[in-house]
């Protein structure tokens, strides 16, 4: 069990991509991309250091395309028919800058 002032726990990140029909140039979907700067903005603004969540491995592949840096916490455990992970993200300015990357312009300024 982790527990720290400076972690916060992610859970129930969900997007409809049915609805969000937006994707940036690597793929992401934009409303993804902007829940993750939003998580992530915040943590950094609030000094936190890391978050850390627990998420099926579909997510961590999107994760990871979105820019996001973190380590596996464990080992992929099967959880109500779904294989999950856990992993510990950093919180940092090079992470926001890349998950912001790759937003257009109008998102990137409203996000900032």
């Amino acid at each position: 069990m982790i527990r720290h002032p400076l972690i916060w726990e992610s859970s129930r990140f969900c997007v409809d991509t049915d609805s969000a029909r937006t994707y940036a140039v690597d793929g992401i979907n934009l409303v993804t991309r902007s829940l993750l700067l939003g998580l992530f903005s915040t943590a950094y603004r609030s000094g936190i250091q890391n978050v850390v969540s627990v998420y099926d491995l579909y997510l961590e592949r999107i994760l990871r395309r979105a820019g996001c840096r973190f380590d596996r916490l464990g080992p992929v455990v099967a959880y109500d028919g779904l294989k999950t992970v856990a992993g510990l993200f950093e919180v940092s300015a090079e992470n926001i800058a890349e998950l912001r990357s790759n937003l257009p312009d109008l998102v990137r300024s409203e996000s900032a």
